[in-house]
């Protein structure tokens, strides 16, 4: 995942996402996807993410659990990504929390 709002400058915010899968004994559950924002810069940063293939499907809700602000859902492919994924603005130095789920 990269900066896009500043295509070759060295970026100081990392994006990651970390997926959780259900292992229990009972029925199934959906898998829920966490994506995680750090800004570690003295700028607002918004990010543009672009996952090729990935994990989700249908059309996510998302849940800012930590952070500010309002967080939209991604616009999924078929392969299970998404491209030119503004999540939110995160301020300086900071972080943010969304849930993905179905």
């Amino acid at each position: 995942m990269q900066d896009a709002a500043r295509p070759g400058a060295a970026s100081r915010t990392i994006a990651r996402l970390r997926i959780v899968r259900t292992t229990s004994s009972r029925p199934r559950r959906p898998s829920i996807e966490f994506l995680e924002l750090t800004n570690v810069s003295a700028t607002a940063a918004i990010l543009a993410l672009s996952l090729a293939a990935g994990p989700l499907c249908g059309a996510p809700k998302a849940d800012l659990v930590l952070g500010s602000g309002s967080a939209v859902a991604p616009v999924v492919s078929m392969a299970g990504g998404f491209a030119g994924y503004r999540p939110l603005a995160i301020p300086p130095r900071s972080s943010a929390v969304i849930v993905l789920q179905p």
